[in-house]
């Protein structure tokens, strides 16, 4: 597999998370980033390293799903 250089790259994966990472990546300390966005990362397969990217190195304030 071809590296890019991202955490929650996936092959089987949605491009939205490259732009979740990437937002963190350029965030100014005690910054916010706020997105709307697609949900499929929360429940698929391929969002496993996603879930685990935001549970490790951020701090959500606020995740509605209106699913």
């Amino acid at each position: 597999m071809k590296k890019i250089g991202y955490e929650t790259y996936a092959t089987t994966g949605d491009l939205y998370v490259l732009f979740y990472e990437n937002g963190y990546r350029i965030l100014k300390q005690k910054g916010n980033v706020n997105l709307i966005t697609s949900n499929k990362w929360i429940n698929a397969s391929y969002g496993t390293k996603t879930r685990n990217f935001f549970a490790k190195k951020t701090n959500p304030k606020l995740l509605i799903d209106f699913a």
